[in-house]
């Protein structure tokens, strides 16, 4: 008799992919396209993806595939604004901010984290299914990091 593997639901899985890839720095897998970055997690039947060109400025495609076929993908864009030369502290705080994704809509970070001198904000407008948002980071009051995503359902 075979025992039924439960399946996570979609949101619990993609806030444990998140973490458990690029956040962690974690999940590293050899890409098949030239000079991209990946990123690779896979649960029951779910298998996320998470592609990249970049690093100071970067854009790249989150892909979740249940049984293999596609059914929910982000795009995102952005990067350093200024400071440069601390890309390291920043992108460090990024990662903080994605280990703890907003429960309710799980695509990046909190909607709000503080640490030290930084300060990350997320705004995102509708569901999972279809949504559109924006985060920033800012080093005291200035903004030192900006990324635009969107995505949702395919079908």
């Amino acid at each position: 008799m075979r025992v039924p593997v439960h399946q996570i639901p979609f949101p619990e899985f993609l806030s444990e992919a998140k973490k458990q890839t690029y956040a962690s720095l974690s999940g590293k897998v050899l890409s098949a396209i030239s000079g991209a970055k990946e990123h690779e997690f896979i649960r029951d039947d779910y298998r996320y993806v998470d592609i990249y060109f970049g690093a100071a400025h970067f854009s790249g495609i989150e892909i979740v595939y249940e049984k293999n076929k596609p059914v929910w993908v982000m795009t995102y864009s952005g990067g350093l604004i200024r400071h440069a030369d601390k890309a390291e502290n920043i992108y460090a705080f990024l990662r903080q901010a994605l280990l703890v994704p907003d429960p309710g809509i799980p695509v990046r970070g909190p909607k709000h984290l503080a640490a030290g001198e930084y300060t990350y904000t997320l705004s995102v407008d509708g569901t999972l299914d279809r949504f559109s948002g924006s985060e920033t980071i800012n080093e005291n009051s200035e903004i030192v990091y900006s990324l635009a995503f969107a995505g949702g359902n395919v079908n």
